[in-house]
């Protein structure tokens, strides 16, 4: 059994994929498993060089799903690694290569359950330092879980994070929702760890356009009704799932939600845009419900007040 599974899925990328793959094969650390999964691509080249990926080293693992689908693509993913370990990768990324030798080393020191590192976000080929910080910080499953809704020292991406397979994955599995697997995965894996160490020194290259920056898949124009009916959905769940599996942060989950909702209230407004009326009634109904104990949250941050009072306090 390989001490690492790496998670990869592809579609219609020729151009970036080469380079992810190598990234992982050409890693320091030798004892791992590529878990590639040829997502329904229509490119020829992609084919190829799956398949060239899959004869030339026996740690890849190549799997083909047709028609094209993000949910039984992670599926087919999971249930095939066999590592320890496992982690991800986009196939227009690309990593150090110590980046899994470091991460691996982390959790056995520090007998953790998920260790994780700093990335950088990669803009016009510019490296902007992301979640990077220099010490290492030890945390328990509280305090780790905490700092994932903070969205400070790191983000809900399963990538530059390794997470044992049987403590935090095994059970669990991947979402239904196609675009927002990260969302409704990563909090119940953090929530099944007993000890997170996180190390900022960022070694993952996440590769973005400006208007990927900008927007994101709840920006401006990516944003629909559908979408944010599954993130809503997702919100509910998680604050549920964690009321549960973490208590002692209650104030900070359910903060987290409501710090959502307005965030929402104001894109919709702000952007004009169209079609989210039944979203708008039920996320103001919501922030009007809880309207004194959201803005008496000591999380809560200036312009969200000012967001309350432009949206919700004046009617």
């Amino acid at each position: 059994m390989p001490k690492i599974s790496i998670g990869m899925f592809t579609y219609n990328r020729p151009k970036t994929l080469q380079r992810a793959i190598d990234s992982i094969l050409n890693q320091t650390m030798k004892d791992i498993e590529l878990i590639l999964v040829n997502n329904g691509s229509t490119i020829s080249e992609v084919d190829e060089i799956c398949e060239n990926a899959s004869e030339n080293d026996s740690r890849v693992k190549l799997f083909n799903v047709y028609p094209n689908s993000i949910s039984k693509a992670y599926e087919t993913i999971l249930n095939n690694s066999t590592g320890d370990f496992y982690t991800q990768m986009d196939d227009d990324d690309y990593c150090a290569l110590d980046m899994l030798e470091l991460l691996y080393n982390l959790a056995l020191k520090y007998n953790a359950d998920i260790s994780l590192c700093g990335s950088y976000r990669v803009i016009n080929n510019e490296p902007i330092e992301r979640y990077s910080f220099d010490e290492i910080i030890i945390m328990n499953k509280v305090q780790a879980v905490e700092e994932l809704l903070k969205r400070e020292k790191y983000g809900s991406e399963v990538w530059s994070k390794l997470f044992k397979m049987k403590k935090v994955i095994a059970n669990i599995g991947w979402t239904k929702y196609e675009k927002q697997g990260d969302a409704d995965t990563v909090y119940k894996w953090f929530a099944n760890a007993d000890t997170v160490v996180a190390h900022g020194i960022p070694k993952y290259y996440q590769i973005r356009t400006e208007s990927d920056d900008l927007y994101g898949y709840i920006g401006k124009h990516n944003l629909s009704p559908e979408l944010l009916n599954n993130y809503l959905e997702i919100y509910d769940g998680k604050t549920d799932y964690l009321m549960d599996k973490v208590p002692e942060i209650a104030e900070r989950i359910i903060y987290s939600k409501w710090s959502f909702m307005i965030s929402m209230y104001d894109k919709i407004h702000s952007y004009k845009l169209k079609g989210f009326e039944k979203h708008l009634k039920y996320m103001e109904k919501e922030l009007t419900r809880n309207l004194e104990d959201f803005c008496q949250s000591p999380y809560i941050k200036d312009f969200e007040i000012s967001n309350m009072k432009k949206y919700i306090l004046n009617k």
